[in-house]
């Protein structure tokens, strides 16, 4: 009795909400306007308006054959397997003049196989299936023939060191000058912040740094000439 109550008072509040659309439509409203008013999209209040017009008071009493609840397309084994299928092969073999796939590119070779899906749902697909974005991470190279030898070795003390001992990578970089450098900060109205191409000197530094490697850590500090004192430094920080 309270199902049946329940689903009579949805059809009621449905059937509600359609008249609203026909009498601000009746009040000249626009569609945007009308759905902005009752928080429906404005393709639902065009719908409705336009099923008044055409079919009259039949036309919004009951839903259209086949509307309801829309079917999941992204759970259909045989769209995922077409949307994979594109993704797989590159888009010139689509007569696509590109490197990789846009959702746009992908639904217009789906629609073409009869596939008719939007661009939101072939995302989901994706994501769902554990794909994302990701940035792709530089990694160190060397021509050195003996590279892969020498890695090998520097793990090799790495995993062995005791608690007292450490491994560092020393390097300077410098001299360079002190001059004012471009930025962001906060300024009042009217004022424009900048920095002259052509500037003097404040000055010059060294900055020698140190990265020890079993812990990450790194250790700097700046001098005005580069000698084998700052390295020895660097030992004794």
């Amino acid at each position: 009795m309270l199902e049946k109550w329940s689903r009579s008072r949805v059809e009621e509040v449905r059937l509600a909400e359609r008249a609203r659309v026909v009498l601000m439509a009746a009040e000249g409203k626009t569609n945007r306007e009308i759905g902005m008013s009752l928080g429906i999209s404005e393709e639902k209040a065009a719908r409705w308006r336009g099923r008044f017009i055409n079919q009259g008071l039949a036309g919004i009493e009951k839903d259209a054959p086949g509307r309801g609840r829309k079917p999941k397309y992204r759970d259909s084994e045989c769209i995922k397997n077409a949307v994979f299928a594109l993704l797989h092969s590159p888009p010139s073999q689509h007569d696509i003049n590109r490197t990789s796939w846009k959702l746009a590119d992908l639904r217009q070779c789906l629609s073409q196989q009869q596939i008719l899906i939007s661009e939101t749902t072939i995302s989901r697909i994706v994501k769902a299936a554990g794909f994302n974005w990701s940035k792709a991470t530089e990694v160190l190279t060397s021509n050195d023939l003996d590279y892969q030898e020498k890695l090998a070795r520097i793990k090799s003390v790495l995993s062995t060191l005791g608690e007292n001992e450490r491994f560092c990578s020393i390097d300077e970089y410098g001299p360079f000058a002190v001059k004012l450098k471009g930025g962001t900060r906060l300024v009042g109205p009217g004022e424009h912040p900048h920095v002259p191409q052509f500037q003097k000197s404040k000055g010059c530094l060294i900055v020698t740094a140190a990265l020890e490697l079993s812990q990450n850590q790194v250790t700097h500090f700046y001098s005005m000439a580069k000698n084998q004192g700052n390295r020895v430094k660097l030992r004794a920080a």
